[in-house]
């Protein structure tokens, strides 16, 4: 059964960033910047993404890491996606 699963991944260098998330994109996943985390320690990018997959969440996370790791990217957390948020 397919399920809406999210991560959220970084970049060291925001260079590779590009087309990291190029990659992503043409792999179906939903991008969001997260332009308010910040790291102080040097110019790290932020992403939230998101997919439907039938994968369980531990595969997941490796899939998602394999595909961010050439571009010097790391999956911080990876699972079910938060639901979305209630309308008034």
């Amino acid at each position: 059964m397919s399920q809406r699963m999210q991560a959220d991944v970084l970049y060291l260098d925001p260079a590779e960033a590009r087309p990291g998330i190029a990659v992503l994109v043409k792999q179906g996943f939903d991008v969001e910047p997260l332009v308010d985390w910040i790291d102080e320690c040097g110019p790290t990018v932020f992403y939230r993404i998101r997919i439907n997959s039938t994968l369980d969440e531990s595969a997941f996370f490796d899939w998602v890491q394999s595909l961010v790791d050439p571009f010097d990217g790391d999956t911080i957390e990876a699972g079910l996606a938060d639901p979305p948020p209630q309308l008034a």
